[in-house]
């Protein structure tokens, strides 16, 4: 009896220590190492829910983007993704049909079709004002429709005025640990183990972590878009 609650009590917390139980590699079901599986995937419409991770980052955390979308909308975002994610070398994850029904019914998770994790901040702006660039000419094309194929997501600040980009600051697979030095954050930031004492937990909720609030009083991480959340500017675009 004793052995049975040991092992119980091991297995749990193995399980809240993983760093998979949130981040990059949450729920992921298949990797893919090329670009080509990626295209040559497809979204079933029933299924269990599938999360696929293409490609991979040397960093864990920093300016994720996100790509909103709806189940009818989903296809066409993806034919214009994968081709700016491949040009910037992207690492990114995707859900399928049934991943981003179940996702429909989170609140926090609404509408988070696409994930990218940028290898930096620089990166972060060449991959999102190509993304505002190729979303802006779709919806003047009538190929995506703002009212319809987009989802407002909660936990971010949306970029440009599409209403289907978005970027928050957070841990790209588990809790976030970070060293912060002061008036620095557009260079690069430091990271350290968890185990060290400087360690602070990713809650998700919204676009930058309770240690980066001072960071509202720097320039733009964005210089190119407009920065909003909850109907606030955070930051003006400076061009």
């Amino acid at each position: 009896m004793i052995q049975k609650i040991v092992l119980i009590i091991v297995v749990f917390f193995i399980f809240i220590k993983s760093p998979y139980v949130s981040g990059a590699a949450e729920n992921i079901d298949i990797i893919y190492d090329s670009y080509a599986d990626a295209r040559a995937a497809n979204f079933p419409k029933n299924g269990k829910k599938t999360f696929v991770l293409v490609g991979s980052t040397p960093i864990f955390q920093g300016w994720k983007l996100h790509l909103s979308a709806t189940l009818e909308s989903m296809d066409t975002i993806f034919d214009l993704a994968l081709p700016v994610l491949e040009s910037h070398n992207a690492h990114f994850k995707y859900t399928t049909y049934a991943g981003l029904r179940h996702l429909s019914f989170q609140p926090q998770q609404s509408g988070k079709f696409i994930t990218i994790y940028p290898t930096s901040l620089e990166h972060a702006n060449e991959i999102a004002t190509e993304f505002d660039r190729v979303l802006n000419a779709s919806i003047e094309r009538k190929i995506l429709n703002p009212q319809t194929d987009f989802v407002n997501i909660q936990t971010d600040a949306q970029l440009g005025h599409t209403g289907a980009l978005f970027t928050r600051y957070g841990a790209y697979k588990g809790d976030l640990c970070t060293i912060i030095k002061p008036h620095s954050f557009l260079k690069e930031i430091d990271a350290i183990d968890c185990s060290d004492s400087h360690f602070t937990k990713d809650t998700r909720i919204s676009p930058l972590p309770e240690f980066a609030h001072n960071w509202l009083d720097e320039s733009s991480p964005f210089p190119e878009l407009v920065m909003m959340w909850s109907g606030l500017i955070l930051w003006e675009a400076s061009i």
